[in-house]
């Protein structure tokens, strides 16, 4: 499957998705999180609810709404505390698993 990394705003490209960095409760975040929200709609909240509580690494995916990109994939990714938590190898799996995701959509 080609793909291909763009830089700029993700809520603002015409792309087949964008992945947003979530919390693994289903409610807006804040930052880029709370962006993406506002300008998909309250749907986007009420899609991702019906996934529940995520686990790290592990994402799921929704329809974008009122984005420009056709789907949202939503990830809990780990956070950094002090680098021997195996946060790089939770990084490197976020990053796996979203990639394995994203190939299964169809490409425009």
């Amino acid at each position: 499957m080609p793909f291909q990394i763009i830089e700029g705003d993700i809520t603002t490209l015409e792309v087949d998705s964008i992945v947003n960095s979530t919390s693994s409760e289903p409610f807006i975040f804040g930052g880029l999180d709370a962006q993406i929200h506002a300008l998909a709609g309250p749907e986007l909240l009420k899609a991702r609810a019906k996934f529940g509580t995520l686990k790290l690494s592990q994402p799921v995916i929704t329809e974008s709404y009122n984005l420009r990109s056709k789907k949202v994939i939503h990830v809990v990714g780990s956070i950094y505390k002090t680098g021997r938590l195996n946060e790089a190898t939770q990084l490197k799996e976020t990053y796996q698993h979203v990639l394995e995701l994203a190939s299964e959509l169809p490409t425009t």
